[in-house]
């Protein structure tokens, strides 16, 4: 009897664990259901800030479950003690995710740890997509640590941080640009290209320059507040004058109704932004052109003006010409750039692939848009084969491009580069991640 009475009362972590017939369970701080259920959620919420849901997946996945079942009891008013019982199986497999958790971090890198939790914190979980690109990177990496009995190599830790770190930043862009691209979605849903055109490229411009600003820092509202503001505001207008297109002025030109919402502004019957923002807000143009000036200035410490709005335009282009299969496109200050990330160049070889010709079409026709300074074109390869052949073969793979360009009669500053396999952004254990890392980049400076 003493014997079987110990077993009962063994302590694990604070708590103690029946043994039954459905599993463990855990004894809870309360009886009252509700302060239970909530206790639970923070429990989770924790382990969440803790990686305990990547860490020990499965047992964290089991508690979640077990509160799931917990949370749908409550909603179905079943008796109070079916749903202490799912709570108390929910606990016990958190608190064993705990433990395993802490055994299997000293596996991983911190580095990873805090880049994940850079993202978790910028709201990795705040809607489907977001938790689905999370979850994504987590099973590679559970894959990669054959779930944290192996560790990984160095340039396994810098991929997995680069792909944290990405997610951070569609987090933040998320949080900051998602309703407005939502009024845009609306506007455009609503043929806006042919009714506000103009109001809508914008719009579109706008969130587009944030989103670069965000991507630059997204640790630091300060550089990108400015941007974020200026989107509200094209949205709203467009929101606005759409709204005027659809109703009392259907059918009319985008001027008129441009008009009548700045009429309407002055009468302090619309506001300016979409919901409020912290900080001073800047007073709305009066005028379509004017809003196009304050564009201009945003950035007018790198670029000038024109060439402002050429660079942008040219991203957008990219941006609808290519999946992302393709190639990335990002800003970095005065420079614009191109991942080609689909070049399709055999192994050991620097010869540009007949399928790839199209993709190098595009982006001469975007170089010529931006009229550039200068141009770099970096080459790089996968780890096939020893270090000084793919520093070699990286240079040609550059120069090959470089040469495709002048031979279009491209007469820009252009100069090849090769990184060798030193600059991944895939995994070259697989015959995919190798096809992309045998890749090139491309930086445009811009007057």
């Amino acid at each position: 009897m003493n014997f079987f009475k110990q077993i009962a009362l063994t302590v694990i972590g604070g708590a103690f664990l029946i043994s039954c017939a459905s599993g463990e369970k855990a004894q809870l701080d309360t009886a009252d259901t509700q302060t239970a259920l909530s206790n639970m959620k923070e429990m989770k919420s924790q382990l969440e800030k803790d990686h305990v849901d990547l860490l020990a997946h499965d047992e964290y996945e089991a508690g979640v479950a077990d509160l799931k079942e917990a949370m749908e009891d409550t909603k179905e008013g079943d008796e109070d003690q079916e749903i202490l019982e799912s709570l108390k199986m929910a606990k016990a497999h958190f608190m064993k995710a705990k433990e395993k958790a802490n055994s299997n971090r000293s596996n991983l890198s911190e580095g990873v740890l805090e880049a994940r939790s850079q993202a978790h914190s910028a709201g990795a979980r705040a809607n489907a997509k977001l938790r689905d690109e999370l979850s994504e990177i987590d099973h590679e990496l559970m894959d990669e640590t054959d779930d944290f009995t192996d560790e990984l190599s160095v340039k396994e830790i810098s991929q997995f941080q680069k792909e944290y770190l990405a997610l951070e930043v569609n987090a933040v862009q998320n949080r900051q640009l998602s309703r407005f691209k939502s009024i845009i979605d609306r506007a455009e849903n609503n043929d806006a290209d042919d009714k506000a055109p103009k109001t809508l490229k914008q719009a579109q411009t706008d969130v587009a320059v944030a989103e670069n600003q965000i991507a630059q820092s997204p640790r630091d509202p300060s550089q990108y507040k400015k941007s974020v503001l200026e989107a509200n505001k094209s949205a709203k207008l467009l929101d606005d004058v759409m709204n005027k297109l659809m109703g009392e002025a259907k059918g009319s030109p985008e001027q008129v109704a441009l008009k009548l919402v700045y009429q309407e502004r002055k009468l302090g019957k619309l506001s300016k932004t979409v919901g409020n923002l912290q900080g001073n807000l800047a007073e709305t143009k009066t005028a379509l052109a004017k809003t196009t000036d304050s564009l201009a200035d945003q950035m007018s410490e790198t670029l000038s003006a024109k060439s402002k709005v050429a660079f942008q335009e040219a991203m957008d282009a990219v941006r609808k010409n290519f999946d992302k299969e393709e190639a990335e496109v990002y800003q970095q200050g005065n420079q614009l750039i191109l991942r080609l990330k689909n070049m399709n160049f055999k192994s050991g070889s620097a010869s540009i692939p007949t399928a790839s010709m199209d993709l190098l079409s595009k982006v001469e026709g975007i170089i010529k848009d931006i009229e550039p300074e200068k141009i770099q074109i970096q080459g790089h390869t996968d780890s096939t084969g020893g270090d000084a052949l793919n520093q070699q073969l990286s240079k040609k793979r550059a120069k090959a491009v470089a040469e495709y360009f002048s031979s279009k009669g491209s007469d820009y500053d252009m100069t090849p580069v090769g990184y060798g396999e030193s600059q991944p952004i895939a995994n070259n254990e697989t015959a995919k991640g190798r096809q992309k890392n045998r890749r090139v980049d491309i930086v445009i400076d811009a007057k």
